[in-house]
């Protein structure tokens, strides 16, 4: 396991970017052993940082790093930026509409790759390397039942 003080953030203790309920509840080490996935993580940790401040207020972070026994765990697919800790799950209190959160990092032009609003959740994420596509959206189900993306404009 690798030491991951360095994940600590003015807002944010080192913890709150592995933690997991499930991976507690089912038993599973979400611990990070990859030095990438830190460093991948310690630019995530930044971009975290980042949002609270545009923000103003508190966020929750509800998921970060899973190591992929837990991705699977909670239905996830394999090629998530979770597994490589490139992204977060939050929501912030104070906020009691996701869609204005999501506006408000749009229209501050922050940088990420997705920043998709999930329902009770945001879910942000940031690449290593190539272009971020800078996709702020949400879902909608089509007429079929599944999710459709809709970005905003």
């Amino acid at each position: 396991m690798l030491d991951i003080s360095i994940l600590h953030r003015k807002n944010f203790e080192a913890e709150e970017f592995i933690n997991s309920n499930t991976a507690k509840r089912e038993g599973i080490d979400n611990d990070v052993y990859d030095p990438i996935v830190l460093a991948n993580l310690n630019r995530t940790a930044d971009k975290a940082q980042e949002i609270r401040q545009l923000l103003n207020q508190p966020i929750k972070l509800t998921s970060g790093y899973r190591c992929l026994k837990l991705n699977r765990e909670v239905g996830s697919k394999d090629t998530s930026q979770h597994l490589k800790g490139q992204a977060i799950d939050f929501y912030c209190p104070a906020f009691k509409n996701n869609a204005l959160i999501v506006q408000k990092l749009k229209e501050h032009n922050l940088v990420v790759d997705q920043c998709l609003m999930e329902g009770s959740w945001i879910h942000l994420s940031i690449r290593e390397f190539g272009a971020n596509r800078n996709q702020f959206a949400y879902f909608m189900p089509d007429d079929n039942g599944k999710r459709k993306i809709i970005n905003l404009k």
